[in-house]
């Protein structure tokens, strides 16, 4: 995976300085620019058969009407023979100074990687707020105060009515379980059950 699968794109900025592109140049020049940013160099070769490579299959005649003015407009041949756009250098230079400051400050907080059990890059980790006892208590609180179900309530979820034993919905719906299923249907620990809200299919 690339370590720059995104890069910034300021839309009136690059619109300004575009009106005057068709459909095709649009696409070709984006499509330069990604490639380049995602290059270690952030340049592309001055090597047309390899930027070629890059773009879509385009007849020749398309290839040098489109990509070559493209090149002489927005890029600057550098002494390295290598194509660079001056405004992707900037950004660049941008978020790897951003990203090189997100690191240093990582460091700062969680200290050296020695120091930190011999893990080489920190991630981001969750304060601990809580003891294991008072995990375990408010799980316990939790647990007490859940409401268990009354007589009628329904599971839209997983379309069922929760009926206690002995109320005449119970009956007419356990007869239904029944006679598909061949039992009494098991009563949970409060003396109900969960049935099918449309009955059981025959």
């Amino acid at each position: 995976m690339s370590r720059r699968p995104w890069f910034p794109l300021f839309v009136a900025d690059y619109r300004g300085g575009t009106l005057d592109l068709s459909l095709e140049q649009h696409g070709c020049y984006l499509l330069l620019l990604m490639t380049a940013w995602q290059r270690a160099d952030n340049a592309l070769p001055n090597d047309m058969r390899l930027i070629r490579a890059v773009l879509p299959a385009m007849h020749g005649h398309a290839f040098n009407r489109i990509v070559p003015p493209l090149l002489d407009r927005f890029w600057t041949l550098g002494d390295d023979n290598c194509w660079r756009n001056p405004r992707l250098d900037a950004e660049r230079q941008k978020t790897d100074k951003r990203s090189a400051n997100a690191r240093q400050s990582a460091g700062k907080r969680w200290g050296h990687a020695s120091e930190i059990n011999g893990i080489a890059d920190a991630p981001a980790m969750l304060p601990q707020s809580q003891s294991q006892e008072e995990r375990t208590g408010t799980f316990g609180k939790m647990k007490r105060q859940r409401e268990w179900p009354t007589h009628g309530a329904v599971s839209k979820r997983r379309g069922t009515i929760w009926l206690k034993s002995g109320s005449s919905d119970f009956d007419l719906y356990a007869a239904d379980y029944r006679a598909k299923n061949r039992i009494d249907p098991p009563l949970d620990a409060l003396g109900g059950y969960w049935f099918n809200i449309c009955g059981e299919a025959r």
